[in-house]
């Protein structure tokens, strides 16, 4: 078997070199004969017997020039079958640096002094080297885009396996006209076997309506859907706009729901504009129901601290750090450590990451938050400049089981890991936090307040720009509630919700993650940051959207259930965004939390920390979080008239000391 696909593997090798000697040689050719119809059309097809020795002497260095600087800029390294506007533009701009030299040569050459090849070199008319350089274009270009024609055509004509020829294509709209739907339309029109007839572009710029984009007419706008879905009677509307928001997606929804038509999106769009990918449509998820608009975030801030440093994130294995990963991979870190003591789950992100490092170097280092002999190992180890903490339990009737647990790693880890940063020298740190550290009612988000605290204090302290992130929940992350909807539905039902009046925030992954990495620069030293998610949304408005999305329908495919609150959980979420405690950052999604004016001094803290009793979590949190709800019954908040929170059960008010107003 070896032999075979050494044979195999030879037999490709020799074919390649074989089609690009063959390309090389074309190209050659082409010039060649480009520089001759330049003097034959100079000279009206007649070229004096000076002139065609000239052209014999003149015609190899030119075509070695012009094919030197089109090698430099790699076009003769690109693939003829898949030629884009970007690769005929590098053509242009290599022949017209050649032109541009023999023009100079020309212009200040001294002719009359020289004999020979030299002379030639610098008596070539302007005339020829201008004809020349349009022949040029014409031929390489041509034969790029016959190459790039034919291959088309021939895709055309083939079906795929799976799809029989005289199935009948889905009618569909495009939604979107412009660089995205460009590109899908060109590739629906290359591959027949994707069962597409596009019927024409929706777009809402009234410019392009009436006007025809790549054969396709633009219709009109989404206010004209309706009539429009009436009179072409389209199967599906196909989003083809990159950074559609969730309200586009949820108005289109709507429409196409209420005429029985599918709604889809295409997977990795600027993919396929690039030409890297090819055609995948899907059907619209809740994702991208929720989307908001594109977040702006400061690159070249970004870059500055970590473009060639050293990062080291926690929890790199779990849905925020493993996303964080992949963003900061985009920055070039000189060395990205990915710190996690769930095997599988480093394993997972460590292969991931593997291909995409490029320069970076990737450190796998298997390790819990809690060991401070391993900590400070990896810390002195790699020496980072920048550590995200986001390792932690999170899941809020798993931590009310577990308080110890929760105790032990949402706060003696992170202040572990805060001690050995600023003992070692990190110059940033963010504590990736939670809404639920907000009043809290659950042991889960009680413990988070208090790693909050942990890095104010230890910030403030020391004059580290140490911060923390506050935000909601992320969808699809582990242990959500959307994983466990789609699981429930797949199975045929129930979907559970804890109430018909629950509410929380919502983001997608990669959102929450870019406002953490821009509000990991903004900190100054104690902060603690508030992401702005938007509104809340009920969670069985989320269970009935995804039953929706499934192809299911309520109450007949799939019951809602509503199973009570559990231990911890609370009615709604809060961020605190609008009160006197937000003010303002420089990014409109960031604000700044100042909701402690005076904090507890870090022996104060540590004491305190040090004395807690792991066996009684419920009864010692109220020292270190004073608005922690102690009660032993389900902790929920309803909402009053006025839309203020109660919460049930009583509060403990046994506080820390706190400084002296003014003293940091």
């Amino acid at each position: 078997m070896g032999t075979a696909l050494n044979g195999q593997t030879t037999r490709n090798t020799a074919s390649t070199v074989a089609r690009r000697s063959v390309r090389r040689a074309l190209d050659i050719g082409l010039l060649l004969a480009a520089i001759v119809v330049a003097y034959l059309v100079r000279f009206d097809w007649m070229i004096p017997e000076r002139s065609f020795r000239q052209l014999l002497l003149v015609a190899p260095f030119v075509v070695g020039l012009q094919y030197g600087l089109l090698s430099a800029y790699r076009v003769t390294k690109s693939s003829w079958r898949y030629v884009t506007i970007n690769d005929l533009g590098l053509l242009i701009r290599a022949l017209y640096i050649a032109a541009a030299l023999i023009a100079v040569a020309r212009l200040l050459g001294a002719p009359q002094e020289y004999d020979g090849l030299l002379g030639a070199l610098t008596t070539i008319p302007l005339g020829v080297t201008a004809i020349n350089f349009m022949t040029a274009i014409i031929a390489l270009g041509g034969a790029r885009a016959v190459r790039r024609s034919m291959s088309e055509g021939r895709q055309r004509r083939e079906v795929h396996p799976g799809r029989r020829a005289e199935d009948t294509p889905d009618r569909t709209l495009l939604i979107g006209a412009g660089e995205g739907g460009v590109a899908v339309a060109r590739q629906i029109r290359m591959r027949p076997d994707l069962g597409i007839h596009a019927v024409g572009f929706i777009d809402d710029d009234r410019n392009k309506v009436g006007q025809r984009i790549h054969g396709l007419p633009v219709l009109g706008g989404v206010a004209d859907l309706p009539g429009l879905i009436e009179a072409h009677q389209p199967k599906n509307l196909l989003i083809t706009i990159h950074d559609v928001t969730g309200e586009m997606v949820r108005r289109l929804d709507a429409i196409a729901s209420e005429y029985g038509v599918s709604v889809r999106k295409v997977s990795g769009l600027m993919d396929v504009v690039a030409g890297r990918m090819a055609l995948r449509p899907r059907p619209i998820q809740l994702e991208d129901l929720l989307r908001r608009e594109a977040v702006s975030t400061d690159r070249e801030g970004l870059a500055a601290h970590v473009t060639g440093q050293t990062v080291l994130v926690t929890g790199a294995g779990g849905s925020i750090g493993s996303e964080l990963c992949r963003q900061l991979l985009t920055l070039q870190p000189a060395k990205l450590i990915l710190v996690e003591q769930a095997e599988n789950a480093l394993y997972e992100i460590h292969r991931e990451l593997y291909a995409p490092a490029g320069d970076t170097e990737l450190v796998a280092a298997i390790g819990d938050v809690t060991d401070q002999s391993r900590i400070e190992s990896v810390i002195a180890r790699h020496r980072p400049t920048f550590v995200f903490h986001a390792a932690a339990h999170k899941h809020v009737p798993m931590m009310e089981a577990n308080p110890a647990e929760a105790f032990k790693n949402n706060v003696l880890g992170t202040r572990t890991l805060v001690r050995t940063c600023s003992r070692l020298g990190v110059d940033r740190f963010v504590l990736i936090s939670t809404d639920k550290a907000v009043n809290p009612t659950s042991i889960m988000g009680a413990t988070k307040r208090v790693a909050e605290r942990v890095v104010v204090a230890h910030a403030a302290a020391h004059g580290l720009a140490y911060s923390a992130v506050r935000f909601g929940n992320v969808l699809g992350s582990n242990g959500s509630v959307v994983p466990l909807f789609r699981q429930q539905i797949e199975q045929g039902g129930p979907v559970t919700v804890t109430h018909p009046d629950m509410r929380r925030y919502f983001m997608t992954i990669p959102e929450a993650v870019e406002l953490v990495l821009q509000a990991s620069i903004m900190g100054e030293g104690g902060d603690i940051f508030v992401l702005d998610m938007g509104e809340q949304i009920k969670i069985v408005d989320m269970a009935r959207d995804l039953i929706r999305l499934s192809g299911k329908r309520v109450g007949e495919d799939i019951e809602i259930q509503f199973v009570g609150l559990r231990p911890g959980e609370k009615m709604f979420e809060e961020l605190g965004l609008g009160s006197e405690q937000m003010t303002p950052t420089g990014h409109s999604k960031v604000f700044r939390w100042t909701g402690e004016a005076a904090e507890v001094r870090p022996e104060v803290l540590d004491g305190a920390i040090d004395t807690f009793d792991l066996g009684r979590v419920r009864e010692g949190l109220p020292a270190l979080v004073p608005e922690f709800v102690t009660d032993d019954g389900p902790r929920s908040e309803d909402t009053g008239t006025d839309g203020e929170h109660t919460s049930s059960g009583p509060t403990v008010t046994v506080s820390l000391p706190r400084e002296p107003s003014g003293r940091r």
